[in-house]
């Protein structure tokens, strides 16, 4: 079931957030914790999930930590390497994996992996095993993320493995291409708490509305927030909006988001809306779901509240 809270009532939930500089930590040899602008990263207990398969339960859980350049990623000019990796954890017995860096050599394609120890103790340690029985390195046991870098040296890489992910999946590094070296690593933290952020843009059917605004994505241990705020020349109507399963380029967002993606209809308690209030200059709406949303929450769209249509969508990105 979705739950729609007061603006008063999400603000008592939602942590404040940390802002700290643009300006990435180096990992040394030290566990830094940087969280960045993206959200707030809790640098608790890392020992969160299961170690052996006989375990009956396996909740949902979300993982996840700031991508930091190595020593041997800097001495490449990786210095301004940043970004964000986590791991999504699925009651399905499914593990997602999402790593999102700036910082990149242009049009470049590198190769990340889940790692079996944090940043700190041995940049990372071995390949994190799905069959630890298994020693020799190959990519079917293991869980691979390829991240296609465009012409500014932004990539986004994703995998979904028919896995369910233990706790000494610990961190997701980077290789530099051809050569290996270790040149960015994320150590997973359990209590992690990452907000993915877009501002909105006009679809055909909202150009002429002078509308904009921002739409987030939270995810945490709990579950999932989603809240829109608009601003400009709204109506005095509630504007209805939903978390999608594509990007705002690829047919506006595509199909609404699934909780279950094996529902295919339309049902409210198995996706994410958001309904957007008017209050003075300002339309704002957060809906709390007790899901943690998987990689291909991509998009938030905005309906026009007389017809339906599609008039505003943000890409979310850490």
């Amino acid at each position: 079931m979705a739950y729609t809270w007061t603006r008063s009532a999400l603000w008592g939930l939602l942590p404040t957030l940390i802002a700290c500089g643009s300006t990435p930590t180096v990992i040394d040899g030290t566990d830094a914790g940087d969280a960045g602008d993206a959200g707030v990263l809790d640098t608790g207990p890392r020992d969160f999930g299961v170690l052996d398969t006989g375990v009956n339960e396996y909740p949902e859980a979300f993982k996840a930590g700031r991508m930091m350049p190595t020593q041997p990623g800097i001495d490449l000019d990786y210095d301004t390497l940043d970004g964000w990796a986590g791991v999504m954890l699925q009651t399905t017995l499914t593990t997602d994996v999402m790593v999102t860096v700036t910082g990149l050599n242009p049009n470049t394609q590198y190769t990340a992996h889940v790692h079996d120890r944090v940043c700190d103790d041995q940049a990372g340690g071995a390949h994190y095993k799905r069959d630890r029985a298994i020693t020799v390195e190959q990519e079917d046991n293991e869980l691979w993320v390829t991240i296609s870098a465009d012409a500014n040296g932004a990539g986004t890489g994703t995998l979904r493995a028919d896995h369910y992910a233990r706790a000494d999946a610990q961190s997701v590094v980077i290789h530099q291409p051809a050569t290996g070296e270790r040149i960015g690593c994320a150590t997973l933290y359990a209590t992690a708490d990452v907000t993915a952020r877009g501002d909105f843009v006009a679809l055909p059917d909202g150009a002429a509305l002078g509308l904009a605004g921002t739409g987030t994505l939270r995810r945490y241990q709990g579950g999932t927030v989603a809240r829109i705020r608009l601003t400009g020349n709204l109506a005095a109507q509630t504007y209805p909006a939903h978390v999608h399963a594509k990007t705002c380029a690829d047919e506006a967002g595509g199909p609404h988001y699934k909780i279950d993606p094996t529902v295919a209809e339309t049902v409210e308690a198995n996706e994410i809306w958001i309904n957007g209030e008017r209050n003075g200059a300002m339309a704002e709406g957060a809906n709390l779901v007790p899901h943690v949303a998987r990689y291909d929450a991509w998009s938030i769209v905005v309906h026009d509240p007389g017809n339906n249509n599609r008039i505003l969508c943000a890409d979310l990105r850490w």
